[in-house]
């Protein structure tokens, strides 16, 4: 029953990553406007943030002062939510794929060290150490799409206010 388990937790984990990289191509890479559920549900949700405080203000420049702010928070926020996600993703793979999860001091026991892998590895922090080639080769990737992610987002800022 626990391997059908872990199996399950790491297609999610590949769907997830999946997901994540397409929403970021659709949003950071593609030149055309494009709707994204992701980007629809965050944006929705940070949006009626910023509405409990328009709601308070009495004049149109009011408003307009704190609505000014929305894009600019959408747009620094979003490359967090991402490697979230990312993290998210890459966590049930490596508890998936660890040997023995029971077995004590082993370093994938744990969602918790799954956990810390993915975000060591996603952020190449490098204090998680990784000694079997599968977890290896997948450290390498979560490090690979997490520098893609942060380089598209470093190159994209400009384009959009050029």
């Amino acid at each position: 029953m626990l391997v059908v388990f872990k199996i399950l937790c790491v297609a999610l984990g590949i769907l997830l990553i999946l997901f994540t990289v397409i929403s970021v191509i659709r949003t950071f890479v593609l030149p055309r406007s494009e709707n994204v559920w992701l980007n629809r549900i965050f944006w929705s949700y940070i949006y009626r943030l910023f509405l409990k405080r328009v709601r308070k203000a009495t004049t149109y420049e009011e408003r307009d002062r704190v609505l000014a702010f929305f894009a600019p928070v959408i747009v620094v926020v979003q490359p967090f939510v991402y490697l979230a996600l990312l993290v998210v993703a890459y966590t049930p793979i490596y508890w998936g794929l660890s040997i023995d999860s029971m077995e004590p001091g082993h370093v994938f026991g744990s969602l918790y060290e799954a956990f810390l892998l993915s975000g060591s590895s996603l952020l190449t922090l490098g204090y998680a150490p990784v000694n079997d080639l599968p977890n290896m080769i997948l450290s390498f990737s979560d490090a690979a799409i997490g520098m893609v992610i942060v380089a598209l987002f470093i190159a994209y800022v400009p384009t959009i206010y050029s």
